[in-house]
């Protein structure tokens, strides 16, 4: 009976094998023919011929369309970016005009990233060789666009032709004079320039971190050396009231540096300082300074979150909001003049994994962007937010271009290199329609009555 019975049970087992197997065989053959099917159908097939899969997924929801930013922006108020003007105009006029329909579409104020600096324009000593063709054309392009432009930039230390940098001391204001009247005087009567950057970054730097950027000299007060200081000993006022002399009447005259945009920046605590007392004494001798810019080349710690964040910039927000607020009490305008927000600090690699996704790398970025909007629209002496570039496709601080040593990948503008919107641009969109549905309704508390007199 043992026997038997083994026998049986043996026989039943193979048979529930040979279902089992059976089973699995039509199982094969449905999945198989199943990919026959979907093999062969396109994008527009029914569900119905879905179903060996069951029902079929829904699609992903389409992104969020981003309203026109500068529609956003209260009445008034600048809102831009830098034209990528050299690099856009070598790829050829259909990538042109991709390009700046987007800047047309977004901003209101444009900056020659490169055109109009002196190494491009006055290429020899001969100023009839001088090329004025890129500059001309951002300013028509701006002009034919309904757009401002910030005209960047007269006097600075970098981007100067060679023979600038090797002439002999005793020339060297003559020289600039000459330079900013033929400048200055092409584009007097063009209402489309608004702003002119006179003087950039002048103020002298102590980074601990960067050998480069530690040239404060007390001998030669707040400026450094470079270019033009101290050849002309009388800089700041020497080359303002020539601006003002020969420039647009209608334009206002900028002073332009970075580094002083908080009075908690523990990279250079003393920058801000330096650059208020700066335009401090200037105006209180008559050098007619209209607006200080602030460029704002930051990064997503700046936020004051996250480990270093919070550990270094936990307070520097606060701190830009003060110092903004200080610089309205001397009766300039504030402009935020050439926003990025990078991974990192400019002259520091990226480092990118360690549990920190893109999607939360995009959301800090777009916080940081946001909360330095918020801080400018919060002062009414603020009155223009202008981004280093707006695509990573030609982001400054991804190619290194300036001098060799930026670090790649900083990926620091509110555009992908695709043209597509990242969080940061949602987030200003939200920030300037904020601003500018209180600023509605406190006009709306404040307009007489349709009765009174």
């Amino acid at each position: 009976k043992t026997c038997q019975s083994t026998s049986q049970m043996s026989a039943h087992g193979r048979l529930a094998r040979r279902k089992a197997l059976g089973g699995l065989g039509t199982l094969f053959l449905a999945a198989g023919t199943a990919l026959i099917i979907l093999s062969g159908l396109d994008d527009t097939a029914p569900p119905a011929l879905l179903l060996y899969w069951g029902a079929p997924r829904a699609p992903p929801p389409p992104p969020p369309s981003l309203a026109p930013l500068k529609s956003a922006a209260p009445q008034g108020f600048n809102f831009g970016t830098a034209h990528n003007d050299l690099r856009v105009f070598r790829l050829g006029d259909d990538a042109v005009s991709r390009y700046e329909r987007e800047v047309a579409r977004h901003f209101n104020i444009v900056t020659p990233e490169n055109a109009c600096k002196p190494s491009t324009i006055a290429t020899s000593p001969d100023n009839l060789t001088w090329d004025f063709s890129a500059c001309d054309r951002v300013l028509a392009f701006a002009e034919a666009n309904s757009l401002k432009m910030r005209l960047h930039t007269l006097a600075w230390g970098e981007w100067n032709p060679k023979w600038m940098e090797d002439l002999p001391m005793a020339e060297r204001r003559n020289v600039l004079h000459a330079y900013m009247a033929a400048v200055l005087g092409r584009y007097r009567d063009r209402s489309g320039v608004a702003y002119v950057d006179v003087v950039n970054e002048a103020c002298c730097d102590n980074i601990a971190f960067t050998a480069s950027k530690q040239n404060c000299d007390p001998a030669l007060g707040t400026l450094k050396a470079g270019q033009w200081f101290p050849a002309i000993r009388d800089y700041l006022d020497d080359v303002f009231a020539f601006a003002r002399e020969v420039a647009p009447p209608h334009a206002k005259l900028v002073y332009n540096d970075y580094g002083a945009e908080s009075l908690m920046d523990p990279t250079d605590p003393d920058k801000a300082d330096r650059v208020y007392e700066t335009v401090r004494q200037a105006l209180a001798r008559g050098v007619p300074i209209d607006a200080v810019g602030f460029q704002f080349h930051v990064s997503d710690m700046h936020g004051g979150h996250g480990m270093t964040g919070s550990a270094l910039f936990k307070h520097w927000i606060e701190g830009v909001k003060r110092n903004f607020h200080r610089f309205a009490h001397l009766g300039v305008e504030i402009h935020v003049t050439e926003i990025d927000v990078g991974c990192n600090m400019p002259t520091l690699t990226c480092v990118h994994g360690f549990g920190y996704s893109q999607r939360e790398r995009e959301q800090e970025q777009a916080r940081v962007f946001a909360q330095i909007l918020d801080a400018c629209l919060s002062v009414p002496e603020c009155t223009t937010y202008q981004a280093w570039g707006w695509t990573d496709r030609f982001s400054w601080r991804d190619e290194g271009e300036a001098s060799g040593w930026l670090a790649a990948d900083q990926e620091a503008l509110m555009f992908d290199a695709a043209y597509e919107p990242k969080e940061a641009a949602f987030a200003m969109e939200r920030t300037l329609r904020a601003h500018s549905e209180t600023t509605a309704r406190m006009e709306t508390s404040v307009a007489p009555s349709s009765g009174s007199r």
